[in-house]
């Protein structure tokens, strides 16, 4: 049997996509032909807080009921918006993952899948894993940095800092052997740079459409919106409060998550709206019976991010929830071509607030139409089963 490490900077039972998609590829994975051991920092993310069931650990490894060795190793925690201590955050997990790959040094396993971002975690693991050890690289890439944080604002493209981690991207593209990419985007975007097997790897959900069925009814005479997930400045979700009057369409908007603007969000609800309501975050196990409680979900992003695919999506469509998406790219060609909801232009209130007039306006016959659209495509384009099948056809190339 292969041995495989996945080394990710997010991991159960940390809240967000990444940590949801990094348990799922090494669940199945280690139903494979497979040993798998995944390398994360002690839970932090995204309170940017040592989770309390491991305060006071450095270290910590766990076999998991799939047979997973997870190895939890020391980070210094933060979700400050001070940009030298999210560095430095990112630089003590790098500091650990060194220490321990070291170790590994007689024994490394057969393939190692690193996830990017962060680059510099990105940038240790492949160091070590195609210098030290010798194991076969393949670099699994969910965000394009550091373009991603230039079209968020918080990195500008020019200077020493960005130049330093451009050059970190080109070299972990060039280091790999192959390329797992989150979206079409994604992957167009690496091929520019280097020439090596690429893998469109989808976060899919595992089945969750079982037992539900069409046209649930509201339980009042508003149709009810909801927003899950991170609450950061990526997603907006406190612009989106500040500037989309639910009253007028006569809609309720709930919100669950945890995130750097929770604390705003809920200040601004105690004072200026009735038809938003703040819920906190949920367990994972509870997504399928709070989402389906409601009539359509808002996906957002405040501004188009080149290769970014909301995973949210992914699961919506299992859960046959309509959805309203604000954002470009693949989410939103997907959303069109498909049928499955409505889609506007990120950061644009005039687009948002017509998508969402339009939404008002619809039949229950028409909504229905969208459920049914998402209900073929879980069944074929974004079956659960048949995108592990392939992976591990792709994986076996390098066996």
């Amino acid at each position: 049997m292969k041995t495989l490490y996945i080394i990710s900077n997010y991991f159960t039972p940390e809240l967000g996509a990444a940590s949801s998609r990094i348990q799922n590829l090494a669940k199945s994975l280690s139903q494979g032909n497979y040993k798998v051991s995944v390398i994360c920092p002690i839970p932090n993310y995204p309170n940017g807080k040592i989770a309390t069931a491991y305060k006071g650990k450095i270290y910590n490894k766990k076999i998991d009921e799939n047979k997973i060795s997870i190895y939890r190793l020391w980070i210094y925690p933060s979700n400050s918006e001070n940009k030298i201590k999210r560095i430095l955050s990112m630089l003590s997990f790098s500091f650990s993952l060194a220490l321990f790959l070291l170790s590994k040094i007689f024994r490394g396993p057969d393939i190692i899948i690193i996830n990017s971002p962060p680059l510099f975690v990105s940038f240790t693991g492949v160091l070590f894993s195609k210098f030290i050890l010798g194991s076969k690289t393949i670099l699994n890439v969910s965000d394009l940095w550091p373009q991603s944080a230039v079209e968020l604002g918080v990195l500008k493209n020019e200077g020493v800092f960005y130049n330093l981690l451009t050059r970190i991207e080109k070299f972990i593209y060039r280091n790999s052997i192959a390329i797992i990419g989150q979206s079409d985007e994604i992957v167009s975007h690496i091929k520019d740079f280097v020439e090596r097997p690429t893998f469109l790897y989808r976060n899919l959900p595992e089945d969750l459409s079982e037992n539900i069925v069409l046209g649930k009814t509201m339980e009042n005479d508003k149709k009810r919106i909801v927003y899950a997930g991170l609450l950061g400045y990526a997603q907006g979700i406190l612009e989106i409060c500040k500037n989309v009057d639910f009253d007028s369409y006569d809609f309720e908007f709930h919100i669950y998550g945890r995130g750097m603007q929770e604390e705003g969000i809920k200040e601004y609800i105690s004072s200026n709206s009735k038809s938003i309501h703040f819920h906190g975050a949920f367990a994972k196990r509870e997504a399928k019976g709070i989402l389906t409680k409601y009539d359509a979900a808002l996906v957002p992003l405040s501004t188009h991010i080149k290769g970014a695919f909301p995973s949210k999506i992914y699961e919506l469509i299992q859960l046959e929830v309509p959805i309203l998406f604000s954002g470009e790219g693949d989410g939103a060609e997907l959303i069109k071509e498909e049928n499955i909801g409505l889609s506007s232009t990120p950061g644009d209130w005039t687009s948002i607030n017509k998508m969402l007039k339009y939404y008002s306006e619809m039949t229950n016959d028409e909504i229905d139409v969208w459920k049914i659209n998402q209900r073929k495509l879980q069944k074929n384009k974004f079956n659960y089963q048949k995108q592990f099948e392939n992976l591990g056809f792709f994986l076996n190339q390098f066996n």
